[in-house]
């Protein structure tokens, strides 16, 4: 049995990419959408954690841009955003 030979640096990068991408939106998307569901509700407390969710997925989306603009440092974001959205 062969096995298949390793993905190009390319390759790599474009499906970090469209992962990155692809999370940032929706987390973005349901924290807001949670967001506005509380707000008609009252629920400020939970407004403002769902904002702060709906914000680390802004921090992916941030992250993604800067790793296709060649910015190593989009790595400390997406890393970043996935941690401070696991502690809320």
């Amino acid at each position: 049995m062969s096995k298949s030979p390793p993905l190009l640096p390319t390759e790599a990068l474009e499906r970090v990419l469209r992962h990155a991408r692809l999370n940032g939106t929706w987390v973005l998307a349901m924290g807001g959408t949670f967001a506005l569901i509380g707000a008609t509700g009252g629920e400020y407390v939970g407004v403002m954690a769902w904002l702060l969710v709906a914000g680390t997925g802004a921090m992916a989306l941030h992250g993604a841009t800067l790793l296709h603009e060649g910015e190593p440092r989009g790595t400390d974001w997406l890393v970043g955003g996935q941690l401070f959205c696991l502690a809320l």
